[in-house]
């Protein structure tokens, strides 16, 4: 894994972007840990820390794409388990 580099809040913050589009290759099973285990201590509104995690590779990630495909093809979407976002925006 690279080393890390420090940078100002600024510079962070111009340099953040959202990525739609993904390699096909797995990400190594080290860098999950890594990343997971630096996520683990970044703040959540209200403090309550609600995600959970689960990683999934091989068939089981197969297996578990298939399911989500099927349901988004019979037009299944799932109710988040909290709000994210307040109501109407």
């Amino acid at each position: 894994m690279a080393e890390t580099q420090e940078i100002s809040v600024s510079e962070a913050v111009e340099r953040r972007m959202s990525v739609r589009a993904f390699r096909p290759d797995p990400v190594p099973a080290e860098t999950v840990r890594a990343l997971l285990n630096k996520a683990r201590r970044a703040p959540s509104g209200g403090n309550v820390q609600p995600w959970k995690v689960d990683v999934l590779l091989g068939a089981r990630l197969d297996d578990f794409k298939a399911q989500i495909q099927e349901k988004l093809a019979r037009g299944e979407l799932e109710e988040p388990q909290y709000d994210v976002y307040p109501k109407g925006l």
